[in-house]
């Protein structure tokens, strides 16, 4: 981290693993699948302090895709349950954290964020085979956003 008087600039670096278990089952029609993928954030965090018991900020992040897949299952008798292997592209998130200090140790924190995920098209995998034909399918390029409000409250030692 580096810092001024009331600046803070700190670069970072980590890994997640993800999943969203999209479950259609119940459905007539229905299915499921498994997306999981993991992701290498690259990014700075800002943040700047108002006084001795504000601060607010601008997290940004580029994050790099790794083993995206797809697992799909339920699609009914005779079909089989294939894994797509999807296209890793990258990925960001923009966050802007508020704190208020509300004592020499504690802190409430408030952070609107926004996350997108985009996925390549996969490569066609066969679903069924039988006498009658065969029958293929793919999963293609699609993205995922997530945003919200984080809210957190902080211990310092």
């Amino acid at each position: 981290t580096f810092q001024t008087r009331n600046w803070s600039v700190t670069p970072f670096i980590g890994i997640a693993y993800h999943k969203w278990d999209r479950d259609l089952s119940r459905h007539p029609a229905g299915y499921r699948e498994v997306y999981t993928w993991w992701t290498a954030p690259i990014g700075i965090r800002l943040l700047y302090y108002w006084d001795e018991k504000w601060s607010s900020g601008l997290n940004l992040a580029v994050a790099f895709m790794h083993d995206a897949e797809m697992d799909l299952s339920g699609l009914g008798p005779g079909y089989t349950d294939p894994s797509f292997s999807l296209g890793n592209k990258p990925g960001y998130r923009v966050e802007i954290p508020i704190d208020y200090w509300y004592s020499e140790h504690w802190k409430v924190s408030f952070t609107p964020f926004y996350r997108c995920y985009k996925f390549g098209r996969s490569a066609p995998r066969i679903v069924m085979q039988n006498r009658w034909g065969t029958a293929s399918m793919y999963e293609p390029e699609s993205k995922t956003t997530i945003s919200g409000l984080a809210v957190t409250i902080k211990y310092s030692f």
